[in-house]
């Protein structure tokens, strides 16, 4: 029964978050971040605890530095948090337990492409993760 469940449970990704948002689910966007090291750290807690959109704020469940392990994904899949990894790697069981559980993990190399992101899931107009799946093939004559 709990192999169900958890094959049941929808991926959290921003774009999902932000629609609960706006229905009131969930009043702020939670995040587990993950950077190099402390200097990075630091300026990218401090801009993302800055940046609030109407009611919706950002909430920083845990902020460390090192690789995305298996325990972060664990408290992004626990509380309904995004893992944000500024230059750093996600451990190969991190990433088998983020797609089980449905978790986002993004990582980037640039803070200001960070922030970005983050503002504009909290402004809804984030640009979706983009799945190519072949629908059909057609031969033209």
């Amino acid at each position: 029964a709990e192999e169900r469940q958890r094959k049941q449970k929808r991926a959290v990704s921003l774009e999902e978050l932000f629609e609960q948002y706006q229905t009131g689910e969930i009043p702020e966007l939670r995040l587990v971040i993950k950077a190099d090291v402390q200097g990075s750290l630091e300026p990218i807690i401090s801009t993302l605890e800055d940046l609030e959109e109407g009611d919706i704020g950002v909430n920083i469940l845990h902020a460390d530095t090192g690789n995305i392990t298996e325990s972060d994904v664990m408290l992004a899949s626990a509380s309904q948090a995004i893992v944000i990894g500024f230059n750093v790697d996600a451990d190969s069981a991190a990433r088998r337990m983020a797609d089980t559980e449905g978790i986002s993990i993004r990582t980037y190399n640039i803070i200001y492409r960070l922030t970005e992101d983050i503002e504009k899931a909290l402004k809804g107009m984030l640009e979706p993760e983009e799945e190519k799946v072949v629908i059909g093939k057609a031969q033209v004559l």
